[in-house]
């Protein structure tokens, strides 16, 4: 809730839209694999991956030339890592 600001129409509704889709995703590989813990370490993974890079001030320095990689690499290095991490750890899909 601390993350949906209304001051910021557009990135409430980014963030409204990445959380409902990472959920549907989420709810789907739990639905054919029956096994929480890959989905557990993926959501760790999603939460450290944007924030960290986002946090750092010297990374974010260095991407604020490319505005909008830097808004949306986190995401992108997360996901890819998400669906290694779920793809290899979930014995059935």
């Amino acid at each position: 809730v601390w993350n949906l600001s209304p001051f910021d129409p557009f990135g409430m509704a980014q963030y409204v839209m990445t959380t409902f889709f990472i959920g549907l995703l989420f709810g789907y590989f739990y639905h054919k694999s029956k096994n929480l813990t890959p989905l557990i370490f993926a959501h760790g993974l999603w939460n450290s991956v944007s924030q960290g890079i986002i946090s750092s001030e010297a990374t974010f320095q260095s991407l604020q030339g490319i505005q909008l990689l830097a808004l949306f690499l986190p995401y992108a290095i997360s996901i890819a890592a998400s669906f290694f991490f779920i793809k290899f750890f979930v014995k059935e899909i």
